[in-house]
């Protein structure tokens, strides 16, 4: 006598023993899996990604997952259990590191595996203050992402040259390039303008523009003229022009006028000249910080000294009798 079994789907079948011991049946399952694994990035993706198929903690397969094969890939054919003592195999995937990625890994083997891959990566960004004019003391720099004050605070000041480097910052946020700018406090009497960006690092300049007032005043020496033209030089190059007059009280003020050249910064020079004045001469003193003062002296035509004219009619008397003298004394000789 001997026995078989019916066929059951997905089972081996083993008979073992005889008609005096008995048969024994061992019936192996061999039913197969298929486990799919899909890659997704947060951010821009990398060239590839090698993916690790375990069986038990064991590597049983390695594939390529790249673009061309649309991140995706299943394993086929995989025995659900241990052909030795059935007990049902733990699949798990594993991913080789990628730099400058994170990895998160969900999924199961029946309903297949995702890895989703963030960028991160970390950027510096350098700051730079230049000034134009007269420097403040200091200056604090603020950090945005995005638009958002990331609370990082820079002070810039003569003791680091007036630079800064925000480091360790994060690139990417939820795979998305950060947007990194920045913002200065304001400062009184200085214009702002921020240049640069990410990559190259950000330059801001301020410009000083403090403003000043320069008065002026006219003073005469002797009757005064009906009026004086005055002109307003900047570094030697004229600026405004007034006219002065009794009406006026004789002063002006130059107003609103920038202390600092917004070209290069240097401290502009102030100086007034004035238009001559027939019959006067001129002088002019003071500042732009004091005020300037104008002053004209009335000219007075030269006269002759008297003394001078009574010792020259005493010589022409002088000479007047010592000439007649002489005719007198030549006559007598001659009437001898």
């Amino acid at each position: 006598y001997t026995v078989k079994e019916e066929t059951l789907a997905n089972y081996d079948s083993a008979i073992t023993g005889d008609m005096a011991n008995g048969f024994k049946i061992t019936n192996t399952n061999t039913e197969k899996i298929s486990i799919p694994v899909e890659k997704k990035w947060v951010g821009p993706a990398a060239a590839s990604a090698t993916v690790k198929l375990l069986a038990d903690g064991v590597i049983k397969e390695t594939v390529t997952l790249n673009a061309a094969g649309n991140w995706k890939h299943t394993f086929n054919n995989l025995p659900k259990y241990d052909a030795t003592d059935g007990h049902e195999i733990e699949y798990k995937v594993q991913e080789e590191a990628i730099a400058n990625y994170t990895t998160a890994i969900s999924g199961t083997a029946t309903t297949g595996f995702t890895i989703t891959n963030t960028i991160t990566g970390k950027v510096s960004i350098p700051v730079t203050k230049v000034w134009i004019g007269k420097e403040a003391d200091s200056v604090t720099v603020n950090l945005y992402a995005d638009g958002i004050d990331t609370g990082q605070r820079a002070v810039l000041d003569s003791t680091n040259q007036w630079q800064y480097t925000f480091t360790n910052l994060d690139e990417y946020k939820n795979g998305n390039k950060i947007q990194y700018t920045v913002k200065e406090e304001t400062l009184a009497n200085y214009d702002s303008a921020i240049t640069g960006d990410m990559a190259n690092g950000f330059k801001i300049t301020n410009t000083n523009t403090e403003k000043i007032s320069i008065p002026v005043e006219k003073k005469w020496v002797g009757p005064a003229a009906a009026s004086a033209t005055v002109k307003l030089l900047a570094d030697g190059v004229e600026k405004e022009t007034v006219t002065l007059n009794a009406a006026g009280n004789w002063k002006h003020t130059f107003n609103n006028l920038p202390k600092y050249d917004a070209t290069d910064g240097h401290e502009i020079v102030y100086t007034v000249d004035e238009e001559n004045v027939t019959g006067y001469s001129t002088k002019i003193t003071g500042d732009a910080k004091t005020g300037f003062t104008i002053t004209n002296t009335k000219n007075t035509p030269k006269t002759y000294d008297n003394t001078n004219i009574g010792m020259f009619m005493i010589l022409m008397v002088a000479s007047l009798v010592i000439l007649g003298v002489d005719i007198v004394i030549k006559k007598r000789y001659s009437s001898i």
